[in-house]
């Protein structure tokens, strides 16, 4: 993944990010821990939705599978 900050959000407003994956071989498999209350991560795609439900800084890990190899940021 790029290092990068995802976009804030605000609770009960509809969020949609999309992490930037660099040098993964296609197709990969998205996962996250730790994502806010009421967001979701498209695991084909990797972008994030939802509307947060509870407000706060949250750790997130990113997870990307693709052909036996995980990379985690």
């Amino acid at each position: 993944f790029a290092r990068q900050a995802l976009d804030h959000g605000a609770v009960g407003t509809s969020y949609e990010c999309t992490p930037v994956l660099l040098g993964a071989p296609s197709p990969a498999r998205f996962s996250a821990l730790g994502l806010p209350p009421g967001l979701t991560i498209d695991p084909a795609n990797g972008s994030i939705s939802g509307s947060p439900t509870q407000g706060g800084s949250f750790e997130v890990e990113l997870r990307a599978r693709s052909r036996g190899e995980e990379v985690r940021w």
